[in-house]
């Protein structure tokens, strides 16, 4: 309503007043003042609650917008069955300019193009790759038109199927097959393909052959020890050799594959054996049965007593080599010079052995001379339990 300008007079009223008067009185008649506006109504009181959203509900009456808020300076929708705002067109999305300006844009993946009919996905994006992530960590990709390679799915981890995954015709499985089980393949002309899960059929070859390649990828069947039969020669356990460019089998050796042990009879043309020849000497020595042989001959004087450690290396241990009910002679030759010194202990495998010496007696050693230490180890029991008997001769 505008503002309503009144001016208001009153008319004056004389007081005379002389010496004499001692008593002055002044009564004013009450003023009474009414303001009539005609056509002007009382104003609508706000509708709804505290808060509300108001709009015009009916010509003359307010009324509160209910599931809509105003509270410091922020609107808040609350339980509403549906937002209208007009403009734009089927897919657009509402978009911000960064200065609270509200207007509608197409989207950037088309919402339509997410699910196309009932099954089939469809993704299109401006350079060709769609990524796959899990919070901030790209899990995988699919390379599309626009990549080197489409249709190459690339993904961070392991690939779980719950249903069969399968190649097109024409397409193959490439890579590392290490971690595969259950494919079963047959050779094509050009391709290893599966047929079978529990062999692998490369035609070709003759019974016995093995696959062989020239260095260059090129694999071929060809005959196992030559050109010959790959068929094993001999009896059962007969160790094999190269007989001519065919299998032969050696009934002078013979490998029990239970125990492991090769059992030999050896017979020497002309009776040479290799021993070791040593010109250093210690205070302990380990008898290399494997590569020292059965004899080790020392060519410097001897500077203290000696252990002695029968083991078959550093890596193969003597109880491996002598079955039970089995032996072995083995020699050690000292030599001594102006202070005689001897064989103190022997083990076998690191393990203290006691030594039943020729007529019960320990051998006392001798100066200036070469004393011949012969040890002849007996195996009794696989525990193991040895008997080790002993003789010492001097010469010189």
């Amino acid at each position: 309503m505008p503002a309503i300008n009144a001016n208001i007079v009153v008319d004056a009223t004389t007081l005379t007043l002389t010496p004499s008067t001692t008593t002055v009185g002044v009564t004013v008649d009450p003023i009474n003042l009414s303001v009539y506006a005609s056509g002007i109504a009382e104003p609508t009181p706000p509708g709804g609650t505290l808060g509300q959203l108001q709009y015009n509900a009916g010509g003359s009456i307010f009324g509160g917008l209910a599931n809509a808020n105003v509270a410091s300076g922020t609107l808040t929708f609350s339980n509403l069955a549906n937002l209208k705002i007009n403009g734009g067109s089927a897919g657009y999305q509402l978009t911000t300019d960064g200065a609270g300006v509200l207007s509608w844009s197409q989207a950037t993946v088309d919402p339509t193009k997410i699910i196309n009919g009932t099954s089939n996905v469809e993704i299109a994006t401006a350079d060709g790759n769609v990524d796959f992530t899990v919070g901030s960590a790209n899990v995988a990709r699919m390379s599309t038109t626009g990549a080197a390679y489409p249709g190459v799915l690339a993904v961070n981890g392991n690939i779980t199927a719950k249903n069969d995954i399968t190649a097109e015709s024409g397409a193959q499985f490439v890579g590392d097959g290490g971690g595969l089980s259950n494919i079963a393949f047959a050779v094509t002309a050009n391709n290893l393909n599966a047929t079978s899960t529990s062999n692998v059929v490369i035609n070709g070859g003759t019974n016995g052959y093995v696959l062989g390649t020239d260095g260059a990828g090129t694999l071929g069947w060809v005959a196992q020890g030559g050109a010959g039969t790959g068929n094993p020669g001999g009896g059962n356990t007969n160790i094999q050799f190269n007989d001519a460019g065919l299998f032969g089998g050696d009934n002078t050796f013979n490998f029990n594959k239970t125990t492991g042990v090769v059992s030999a009879n050896v017979f020497l043309n002309h009776g040479f054996e290799n021993i070791k020849i040593d010109a250093i000497v210690t205070t302990a020595e380990d008898f290399d049965i494997l590569t020292d042989g059965s004899i080790i001959y020392k060519t410097t004087d001897q500077a203290a007593n000696v252990d002695l450690n029968m083991r078959g290396n550093a890596t193969t241990t003597f109880n491996t080599l002598l079955a039970n009910s089995q032996s072995l002679t083995a020699t050690y030759v000292i030599k001594n010079g102006a202070t005689a010194y001897s064989v103190n202990n022997f083990d076998i495998d690191s393990i203290t052995q006691t030594v039943k010496w020729v007529n019960g007696v320990t051998p006392v050693p001798a100066i200036n001379s070469q004393t011949s230490y012969v040890f002849t180890i007996i195996k009794t029991a696989t525990t193991p339990t040895y008997d080790v008997l002993g003789s010492a001769t001097r010469y010189g």
